[in-house]
């Protein structure tokens, strides 16, 4: 970052929201569900950071031919799935406005952003 280069702020103050601040996607949520087309397992790179906790949904049916029914099938799964935003389904004990609470210890499991933007701070640094 070049925040960093020029040494305006060190790698301790860069949190997940200064890398999010820098992406073209700044300004929107962070997707719930992606539709893959084609019976592909892949992402392509095609929003890595964002996707951190992003349900996928493998259609097998092909881009041009994807029409409501086969998004309304991908919703309907969608639906029946438990977010668990990286902890274990033991963990997670329920949801209030938007926060997950944990039972036990009440620790809160680090994102799987927070552990990539670590181990990339640490090979930037040299940590």
């Amino acid at each position: 970052m070049a925040e960093m280069d020029k040494g305006k702020i060190s790698s301790q103050q860069v949190d997940e929201a200064t890398v999010s601040a820098y992406l073209s996607t700044q300004n929107a949520p962070d997707p719930d569900l992606l539709v893959r087309t084609s019976g592909e397992f892949r992402i392509s790179n095609f929003l890595l950071w964002q996707l951190a906790y992003t349900e996928i949904y493998i259609s097998q049916c092909f881009w041009p031919d994807f029409r409501r029914g086969e998004l309304y099938r991908a919703i309907k799964d969608f639906q029946k799935r438990e977010r668990r935003f990286g902890m274990v389904s033991e963990q997670v004990r329920h949801k209030e406005d938007g926060q997950v609470r944990l039972e036990g210890s009440g620790q809160v499991a680090k994102s799987a952003r927070e552990n990539a933007l670590q181990r990339a701070l640490k090979s930037i640094s040299g940590i």
